[in-house]
């Protein structure tokens, strides 16, 4: 089945915080039933992600366990973080470095690329390489999610 019902994505939208602070791993399932509340519940953490970061932890926490076309939405979303939002995002991916938030980021900037947007994806890393070229952390995570990227290409 799909759980508990209080934690059924129209159920969650209500109050992200209270379930997002208590839900179990095996829980989070229930937050994708049903379809028609768990995109709005999607697009409610990841409106809040800008302006309060622990809508990051729940949105990776989702990530932990998402599959299918909520991955695909998912990887979209997070693409959109890293291009749009690079600033609230980046300290938080380069923390859950090989996380499923990770890997799905990875595989958003690859569709990115693969849509046509090579060009506007590698200038973006690289300008942030440039910016961060004093910060060995920050660069050689760059380094990593670029080499990461290419490498799904490659495959």
């Amino acid at each position: 089945g799909f759980g508990n019902k209080k934690y059924w994505a129209c159920e969650v939208i209500k109050n992200i915080p209270e379930v997002m602070d208590t839900i179990s791993k095996d829980g989070r399932i229930s937050l994708f039933y049903p379809d028609s509340c768990a995109f709005p519940l999607l697009d409610s953490i990841y409106i809040r992600c800008l302006s309060d970061k622990k809508y990051l932890v729940y949105l990776d926490s989702i990530c932990e366990i998402s599959d299918g076309y909520l991955s695909e939405d998912i990887d979209g979303r997070n693409t959109d973080l890293f291009l749009r939002h690079f600033d609230v995002f980046f300290p938080y991916l380069v923390s859950r470095y090989m996380s499923e938030m990770y890997k799905l980021t990875i595989s958003g900037l690859y569709f990115e690329k693969e849509d046509g947007h090579k060009s506007e994806i590698d200038a973006f890393i690289l300008s942030k390489k440039e910016l961060n070229k004093r910060n060995k952390k920050s660069l050689d995570f760059l380094n990593k999610l670029e080499k990461d990227v290419n490498e799904i290409t490659a495959e």
